[in-house]
């Protein structure tokens, strides 16, 4: 909206009680200009009949604030409806054009109408190392989530079964005294970095004494030993100058490779631990749990919510769990997760909707991208090496924010040079070398403002993970695409004047790889003359996966993407010579260009052949394959292919004014994302 101000340079001529003529003359009474009527249609400030001024000659009043004069908006009670608002899918006219739910946006944020507070992004760290410092500061942190104690049965130190607070506070200060891991020297080392970088601590006690174990599961009998030596530790730590503002009081009760606990002694555990805190004074360290390894797997979430007494839910400051669940997928590792935070959000909520969410460990392990078998960095393989695991992470940390995490912490900052494998989850791998996903979230995590209040859109995106964060004068948009396939998406938003784009950073982009098996080739553009192979089963075992072809049949890979190299697997009667198929490449689908492919050939009665072409030509989207004519029975069978996949470079939109005033359009590639800043 547009406000002219007018300067007046002299004086109004005439005496207050008096008005202004049209030949400049001044008069008493009404202006000259005026009907006999009662009404003031001269707008002068009066009106014939001596009243005070009628509402009519002043400016024009925007009553809902919303920076429309009541003559320009056809809604002035809704500070939502005004020339050039946004469109919802409500059956109304918010932009008071005369036309209801025309040209909404894909997604809509109330930038008006913020949900919980967002802290931002952290990691898990280690106390005895100090290649976390550098990833965490990229990365932004807010906190760290580390051990600070050590693996007790390895000190040498008796546990005082059944003693009480002070006998634990003596066996913690003997247990720390100890060189080595989880050292208070490796406590004060961490812990001095921690308040360097400004970051708040979450503790996590990784798991009890095995005196207190039966079979690796903590005995009830020791459940209020285990809350002496919790609250020892923790006070044992305070003594020396180290701040425990978050506390977990051990690692996924729900598994049993550390301490594994009973939701009932769960229960009775957080409650005996908080007790034991206050009456040492530490009433600002706050719990977080349930910790659990995942948010909705198996059912450990209802188990131990439900065992919840209201003394336990009295003593939590904070829900807590680790994002683990895509391990239980096999390539849909996305859904569930989605489902599976949603699940654990809804769940807490229903118990203590207040409490704020701390996401303490995320990885993603999902065994299959895009129908190819990856190597879990659990096993140290290098799924996580790569730009697809980046934007995985991305999809699932903002899927995590948007469903109430106040707090990610990826697992974790850095590999641990322990020798043999402790997993490739840091972002910093044991040579240093940073991996992908640390700049994928750190396009994230840099951008967000301190104050920032999560902002969802008004319905979830069906394939990407969207979120919004607001905070004063700037809007941060994030989006993550991690399908094989470009996402176009227009986001509007009410609630906030005009916003300009002022940066955008792009992540992911790179390529990825797409297997194709033939059980069902109704999913495949084919030819005539292609039959799927279901008689041969004394030469192959896979039958139902292979196509045979005769009659210049064919089969057409590929959907539009660029494809940078391919295999294609391939048996043949040992008398076919080489050459037998003719491979073809596409930009358009439509016009096809010979591609020359080598021929590796394992032997036999039937050769199976690998085809794979030394050079591929630029921006083809399509890979043909075509059998020769042949006798049926000696024909060329297909068995699978796979391509290499490049969505191609990765653009962000321009940093500038926007045309439409609360819209913008972005398109988002396969396996990436955009991190985009909108300020006033």
């Amino acid at each position: 909206m547009l406000t002219l101000l007018v300067a007046c340079t002299a004086p109004f001529p005439c005496p207050p009680d008096q008005l202004l003529a049209a030949d400049g003359t001044c008069v008493s009474g009404g202006s000259p200009l005026d009907t006999a009527e009662p009404a003031d249609t001269a707008r002068d400030t009066s009106d014939d009949t001596g009243e005070p001024p009628d509402t009519d000659d002043t400016v024009p009043q925007d009553a809902d604030g919303d920076g429309s004069t009541a003559d320009e908006d056809c809604d002035d009670g809704d500070p939502q409806t005004f020339p050039g608002a946004v469109e919802a899918r409500d059956g109304r006219d918010q932009d008071c054009d005369g036309y209801v739910d025309e040209d909404v946006p894909d997604l809509l944020f109330d930038l008006a109408d913020p949900r919980h507070a967002v802290w931002g992004l952290g990691a898990n760290v280690w106390p005895d190392a100090d290649a976390w410092v550098d990833p965490v500061t990229t990365l932004n942190g807010r906190l760290v989530r580390a051990g600070l104690g050590p693996v007790w049965d390895t000190t040498g130190v008796d546990v005082p079964l059944g003693g009480g607070a002070s006998d634990y506070d003596a066996y913690v200060a003997s247990a720390m005294a100890t060189t080595g891991f989880g050292s208070l020297d490796d406590a004060l080392t961490t812990s001095a970095e921690i308040d360097r970088l400004g970051l708040d601590l979450v503790l996590l006690q990784w798991e009890a004494p095995s005196e207190m174990e039966a079979s690796g599961v903590l005995r009830s009998a020791y459940v209020e030993d285990y809350a002496h030596l919790v609250a020892a530790l923790v006070g044992h730590l305070a003594d020396n100058g180290i701040d425990v503002p978050w506390l977990e009081v051990t690692n996924e009760p729900d598994g049993s490779w550390n301490t594994q606990v009973y939701p009932s002694d769960y229960s009775a555990l957080i409650v005996a631990v908080r007790a034991d805190l206050d009456a040492r004074g530490l009433i600002d360290t706050r719990i977080a749990g349930p910790g659990l390894s995942t948010l909705a797997q198996g059912g450990a979430s209802t188990r131990f919510l439900d065992a919840l007494t209201p003394d336990a839910v009295a003593a939590l400051g904070a829900w807590s769990a680790h994002g683990y669940d895509d391990a239980y997928a096999n390539g849909d590792g996305v859904t569930v997760f989605r489902d599976a935070v949603a699940d654990f959000s809804a769940r807490t909520r229903e118990v203590d909707p207040d409490l704020p969410f701390l996401l303490t460990e995320l990885a993603a392990q999902d065994p299959s991208y895009h129908g190819v078998a990856t190597e879990s960095p659990l096993t140290c393989g290098d799924w996580s090496s790569t730009e697809g695991y980046g934007v995985r992470m991305l999809t699932y940390t903002l899927l995590a924010l948007g469903e109430g995490a106040s707090a990610v912490l990826p697992w974790q900052a850095a590999d641990p040079d322990w020798g043999g494998c402790w997993g490739s989850f840091g972002m910093v791998d044991v040579e240093g070398t940073a991996r992908p996903f640390l700049a994928t979230l750190a396009a994230l995590a840099q951008a967000l403002p301190d104050d920032a209040r999560l902002v969802g859109p008004d319905e979830r995106d069906p394939a990407m993970a969207v979120a919004g964060f607001v905070a004063e004068e700037r809007f941060v948009l994030a989006l993550a695409n991690p399908t094989s396939e470009p996402r176009t998406r227009t986001i509007g938003w009410t609630g906030a004047d005009t916003l300009a784009l002022t940066s955008s950073v792009g992540v992911g982009g790179a390529s990825y790889s797409e297997e194709y098996g033939f059980e069902d080739v109704t999913t495949l553009a084919f030819g005539p003359g292609i039959w799927q192979d279901t008689a041969s089963a004394e030469y192959f075992a896979d039958d139902d996966a292979r196509l045979g072809g005769a009659g210049e049949a064919w089969i057409i890979l590929g959907d539009g993407t660029p494809i940078t190299d391919f295999t294609l697997d391939a048996w043949r009667w040992s008398g076919i010579e080489s050459g037998s198929f003719a491979v073809e490449a596409s930009e358009d689908g439509v016009t096809w260009t010979p591609v020359a492919v080598d021929e590796a050939v394992e032997s036999g009665s039937w050769d199976r052949v690998t085809f794979t072409p030394p050079a591929m030509p630029a921006g083809c989207g399509w890979i043909r394959v075509t059998w020769p004519t042949l006798d049926p029975e000696w024909a060329l069978e297909l068995g699978g292919a796979a391509l290499d996949l490049q969505p191609g470079p990765l653009g962000v939109p321009d940093p500038g004014p926007i045309g439409a005033p609360r819209t913008i359009s972005v398109e988002v590639p396969a396996e990436s994302g955009l991190v985009l800043v909108l300020s006033r």
